[in-house]
């Protein structure tokens, strides 16, 4: 006897930040990233068929937002924006990372160092700053992340869809939230077509 073929479904995705995230945090960036950090492996890109029944936190991101995207979709500014939304920051309404780098006094931001002037405003750079990479050319703004410490003679970043292993993929596999001195930074450091920064901003809280 024949039988009908089932029709395959769309696991749906409901997600709100993990339990108590928002609280523990208390609106700070690094205490937020922190929480975060201390179960990076629930964060890690490709442990599952890409795609809507992927890795739950990280299309949760998308839903938390409301974009369009799930674990195929690069994700590092979608990442930057769950967090300065879940910290009461401002954030962009678009996981395009241009889309902070063309004009980041829109979303509140005070640009503290641009390429194009140089200078030393990256010293005074403070965990939970925004920084935007570009990994092939000048302008590419193809990776965003925060500031995670400032050691004095150079910077820590930490964010999402990031992998350790290879510096300068905007959107690798296996990618997670990470923070690791592999991914530091000063202006000596700076290695076009690998890694080099293009601006820090420092965001906005949002008005109440």
């Amino acid at each position: 006897m024949a039988t009908t073929p089932t029709t395959p479904t769309t696991p749906t995705v409901t997600y709100s930040p993990p339990a108590g995230l928002t609280i523990q945090a208390g609106g700070n960036i690094k205490t937020f990233l922190d929480l975060i950090l201390k179960d990076s492996g629930q964060w890690t890109r490709g442990q599952a068929p890409l795609g809507p029944g992927g890795n739950q936190n990280i299309c949760g991101i998308f839903k938390n937002l409301n974009y369009p995207g799930d674990e195929k979709t690069a994700w590092c500014a979608a990442f930057v924006n769950f967090v300065l939304k879940n910290t009461g920051y401002m954030y962009t309404q678009d996981v395009a990372v241009i889309c902070f780098y063309q004009n980041p006094e829109k979303w509140g931001g005070t640009v503290i160092y641009d390429r194009k002037t140089k200078g030393d405003g990256w010293k005074q750079a403070q965990p939970g700053d925004i920084c935007i990479w570009d990994f092939v050319k000048p302008g590419d703004a193809n990776h965003i992340n925060f500031v995670y410490e400032n050691k004095g003679d150079y910077l820590r970043f930490c964010g999402g869809n990031q992998d350790e292993k290879s510096p300068g993929n905007n959107n690798p596999s296996g990618s997670s939230v990470t923070a690791g001195d592999l991914l530091n930074w000063n202006p000596s450091k700076d290695r076009p077509k690998i890694q080099s920064v293009a601006m820090i901003f420092r965001p906005a809280k949002r008005p109440k």
